[in-house]
């Protein structure tokens, strides 16, 4: 979002000026500064160093409840309240935060009181938000918000003044708008609890007040660092980045109504429960392809300097299973890679992850991956586990085709090129008619259809088998088998050749012996010859193989029928 122009900020002043004058819900209650019991409110440590007040700036600013103010005070004798410069950034930042808040919706604030504090660093760390040579820190009670801003040097230049103090200002807000619980989950910023939403959001509206990019820079790049392994609930400042996307998203007026659906507890179940509560997974996830995408921005429309790391690269050159365990709440990235061939790739659970190759959107893994032509086979990986425990994820690649010639072969006979289906033969009917001691009274094979591409690719439909046996012992079984394989194949000299880089097997089988006992086992994957070969014949309509069987005499004879010519088969897998 663009920066308010200064007519803007100025409109924005004499409307509130008008609206102070106008309504009786206008108040202007600060402390006395030329009390010193009211000045060690903010650091017990001025007490005798007569300290005097001057009050800079009193600016008016429209809340909900009516018009508040925020001031400025310093001490009348600070060396460095002489230069224009470093006042000019505080009143910079003061009147910034005047004109966003003007977009953040409606929002309630106390009375503000800023006073610079010079030559009086923080008592200890965490004490104080550091910025650069500035740090600042904010509490309120008694119907005034009390903001402490100490200078980190002698030098009258002074850097981040202007971020400090919307920063600040926002922290204001969030006391008189969300609950004392909300406000008390935060841990001093030191990256636990509501620290991440307390201070991310803080950042947010220092960006959206002043455009500071030199501090919110170094935020974004402790979130490459950390985000791939810390959950977003542990970090502090560096969460600005999900704010940014968020206002991005919902606009301005979008970032309180989420803080005020934020845990009032600092246990971390309680912070998990309600991020799940006010974004849904693909929300979350949504966020997460964002950042990697670099598409990201800061208020004002320009873009963020992020540089997220690559995360782990998971390849296959084979059938293989990669578990990945998504942590809840941590930005997972990596890359998914396949060798030179054809795969089916899947991934269980299908929730909490997405992919993109690099000229697609993001999505699910594709059905298949064609990679034996030079197409990209490289995926972006993004996974944001909004859940309260890991998920284990499990990316299968199954190699359906490889590259390579099929036995020392790469000619394909153009004839065999095309869909076909079995019409007669097939080894039932050669086992009923062959096998000895074993009777099949009943089979059959069901879909059994071959594909031949002229790419020298396979595959088959998913072809189903089921039979009934008996043996010379009386006993009797019989089965269901699922069936799909897959790979290349070539020709030559009358032979066809076939060469199964996949062969998926599902199905069980029961014995039952003489004596009654029943057993059951699931068919397990054939293992398959490098090279099965058989002698064909191939005619325009029919298609006939016949594979010899070793210590058997007769071939199992397999006669097929043509059912279609594949168009377009180059290009990718055509299902039967």
């Amino acid at each position: 979002m663009v920066q308010p122009a200064s007519g803007l900020v100025l409109s924005t002043i004499v409307a509130s000026v008008i609206l102070a004058v106008m309504t009786s819900a206008a108040k202007a209650e600060f402390g006395d500064c030329t009390q010193e019991s009211y000045r060690l409110r903010f650091d017990d440590r001025l007490a005798g160093t007569g300290f005097t007040c001057e009050e800079r700036l009193r600016v008016p600013v429209a809340t909900e409840e009516g018009i508040r103010h925020i001031r400025l005070v310093h001490d009348l004798h600070a060396g460095w309240a002489l230069s224009p410069g470093a006042l000019a950034d505080y009143e910079r930042g003061i009147r910034g935060a005047v004109a966003a808040l003007a977009e953040i919706g409606p929002f309630r604030m106390d009375d503000v009181t800023i006073l610079l504090i010079d030559g009086l660093p923080p008592r200890e760390e965490g004490d104080s938000e550091g910025f650069s040579n500035i740090a600042g820190s904010a509490g309120a009670s008694d119907g005034e918000c009390r903001i402490s801003v100490h200078l980190l040097t002698s030098s009258t230049a002074v850097t981040e003044a202007a971020p400090v103090t919307a920063h600040e200002i926002f922290h204001c807000v969030q006391f008189a708008t969300l609950s004392s619980a909300q406000m008390s989950s935060g841990r001093a910023g030191t990256g636990s609890g509501g620290d991440w939403w307390l201070e991310g959001s803080a950042d947010w509206f220092a960006g959206l007040a002043v455009s500071d990019r030199e501090e919110l820079s170094r935020l974004v790049a402790a979130f490459d660092r950390l985000s791939a392994d810390t959950p977003l609930y542990e970090l502090a400042y560096p969460a600005s980045v999900f704010f940014f996307w968020l206002g991005g998203e919902r606009g301005s007026s979008g970032i309180l109504p989420f803080l005020q659906q934020m845990a009032g507890s600092p246990a971390a179940s309680a912070q998990r429960s309600a991020m799940r509560a006010v974004l849904d997974a693909d929300e979350w996830l949504a966020f997460a392809q964002a950042y990697l995408d670099q598409d990201i921005t800061y208020p004002d429309g320009g873009a963020l300097p992020s540089n997220p790391t690559e995360g782990d690269t998971w390849r296959w050159s084979e059938t293989r299973v990669e578990p990945v365990i998504l942590e809840p709440f941590v930005l997972q990235r990596g890359w998914i890679e396949f060798e030179c061939g054809r795969w089916r790739p899947s991934a269980d659970p299908a929730q909490a992850h997405a992919v993109r190759s690099l000229a697609e959107t993001w999505g699910a893994l594709p059905e298949r991956v064609e990679s034996r032509a030079g197409d990209s086979s490289r995926f972006r990986f993004a996974g944001f586990a909004a859940g309260n425990r890991n998920l284990q994820l499990r990316i299968t690649g199954e190699l359906e085709a490889g590259c390579g010639s099929c036995g020392d072969l790469d000619v394909t006979d153009a004839c065999v090129v095309g869909a076909w289906t079995q019409s007669g033969g097939g080894p039932i009917a050669w086992m009923q008619r062959e096998l000895e001691g074993l009777d099949i009274p009943r089979g059959e094979r069901r879909n059994v259809v071959r594909l031949f591409g002229s790419d020298g690719t396979f595959w088959t439909g998913e072809l189903t088998a089921d039979l009934t046996f008996e043996a010379l012992d009386d006993s009797t079984g019989g089965g269901e088998v699922h069936g799909q394989t897959a790979g290349r194949w070539s020709t030559g000299e009358g032979r066809l050749n076939l060469c199964h880089d996949r062969a998926a097997v599902a199905g069980e089988i029961s014995m039952t012996y003489p004596d009654g006992q029943t057993i059951t086992a699931a068919v397990p994957t054939p293992s398959t010859p490098e090279v099965v070969s058989m002698d064909y014949i191939c005619t325009e309509t029919t298609l006939e193989t016949r594979l010899s069987i070793p210590g058997v005499s007769t071939p199992m004879e397999t006669q097929y029928r043509r059912t279609g010519d594949l168009p377009g088969v180059e290009g990718g897998f055509v299902e039967p």
